[in-house]
């Protein structure tokens, strides 16, 4: 006679333990804070450089906005780990340092590779010109944006809202409403146009949602975040999502001179068709990876009850 023991549920398996009122009320904490500490900072900034430009990026303010946004990756990180210990009381396994290294730095090949391909790609049509090179402050400020967005974006959007969406409704369901609220919140960057927003909501918000999906942690998105605002404003020197970095753009000068569709337009890069076909390409094989692993959550309705996750 044989007997059956429950399988042990894996780390990303284990549910947030909310109570009523509690945890949106964290969600909604977490992202305030954000929006104040990034207030803070600007006002900082612009105490110390004044505020005669349209924003602190654009005056170039070197070093209080490098500073604002690495403050920004730390508290994002401190807010999470608290709001799910104390609200959802379980380990925060997707931020724990097993294996956080060889993630992360895996996330940063991929996305400094990723825009390495599209930038020689462009390079080999014309579209992009390298018009010089400089050892200049705009490098550490592509990086820290890159820091502070790679960071502060990647929790909310992937920590938060995804790993919530998956555990509700399924990861499908989840995948696609955080990409379209990914893509849309860049609607609000200074050069977005329609088009920008949708591409990024495929070669970013789906690829870096399907990176999770592939770990089930944060570290492997985060490091693709990073490198890639970090390289595309820090070292190509191009406009990252829409905002220029201003001053000195990089270790390079760059110049886009193709169609829309090619280049990016306004949007920069991030805007470009080839963009579009490497992020799309590098999610469906996260994606594929996610399915192989048994990473997936089957969709389903809430309040009926969840499939297994064995």
């Amino acid at each position: 006679m044989t007997t059956t023991s429950a399988i042990p549920q894996r780390p990303w398996q284990v549910l947030d333990r909310r109570s009523g009122w509690q945890y949106p009320l964290g969600s909604l904490g977490f992202v305030t804070a954000q929006g104040l500490g990034l207030v803070a900072g600007t006002l900082l900034s612009r105490a110390v450089h004044g505020s005669g430009a349209a924003s602190d990026v654009e005056a170039h303010p070197w070093p209080g906005l490098a500073v604002t946004l690495g403050v920004q990756a730390l508290v994002s990180v401190a807010l999470y780990v608290l709001m799910v210990r104390l609200l959802a009381r379980r380990p925060v396994h997707e931020l724990s340092r097993d294996g956080a290294a060889a993630e992360f730095g895996r996330g940063m090949a991929l996305g400094a590779g990723m825009i390495a391909v599209v930038a020689a790609v462009l390079a080999l049509t014309g579209s992009l010109r390298i018009t010089g090179a400089s050892l200049n402050t705009g490098i550490v400020i592509g990086l820290m944006m890159g820091v502070g967005a790679g960071f502060a974006e990647e929790i909310l959007f992937r920590g938060v809202l995804l790993r919530l969406l998956d555990q509700h409704f399924g990861s499908w369901p989840a995948l696609t409403v955080t990409a379209a609220l990914f893509g849309g919140m860049h609607l609000l960057n200074p050069g977005a146009t329609m088009w920008g927003a949708i591409a990024i909501m495929i070669e970013a918000g789906v690829m870096l949602g399907a990176a999770y999906l592939y770990t089930r942690r944060l570290w492997l998105p985060i490091g693709i975040h990073l490198a890639w605002n970090a390289v595309l404003g820090g070292v190509i020197g191009g406009t990252v999502s829409g905002t220029e970095i201003g001053g000195p753009a990089g270790l390079f000068t760059s110049r886009l001179s193709g169609p829309d569709w090619l280049d990016g337009g306004t949007i920069g890069l991030e805007g470009s068709i080839v963009t579009v076909v490497v992020g799309l390409a590098l999610g469906a094989w996260f994606l594929r990876g996610a399915a192989r692993r048994g990473h997936l959550t089957p969709a389903h309705l809430p309040w009926r009850s969840s499939p297994s996750r064995s």
